[in-house]
């Protein structure tokens, strides 16, 4: 089997393992090279794409948890005793409008994290 070089690395002459590829973000050789995610400002290859999916995975939990804790409270407030008290707060409509916004991006991130798993 040929020894190969890489051509695009920092040194002279640099070994490059088999199955190897050059990431030009990290400016570095990796073994079974992935794609580069910004998310973890790494190369995902085969050392770490256990941890990248456990990553992903764990956000889309944390997405779901969300998008779940914003229809809780928003059933809640809903359903409340004493609305006029929560109404009459200051910042009542910026809360109001957070909880939305949170609970929109908690499905939208965790669908997005969802399709990555599913690759």
């Amino acid at each position: 089997m040929p020894i190969n070089f890489c051509k695009k690395c920092e040194g002279p002459n640099t070994w490059k393992p088999v199955r190897a590829h050059h990431c030009s973000t990290c400016n570095r050789c990796v073994f079974k090279l992935d794609h580069f995610c910004p998310w973890i400002n790494n190369a995902v290859g085969h050392r770490n794409s256990k941890y990248y999916y456990l990553f992903v995975l764990y956000s889309m939990f944390a997405s779901w948890y969300l998008a779940l804790l914003m229809v809780i409270t928003f059933c809640q407030l809903l359903a409340s005793k004493k609305p006029k008290q929560h109404m009459n707060h200051p910042n009542y409509p910026y809360v109001f409008l957070m909880c939305i916004g949170a609970f929109v991006l908690g499905l939208l991130f965790g669908y997005f994290s969802f399709s990555i798993c599913q690759e």
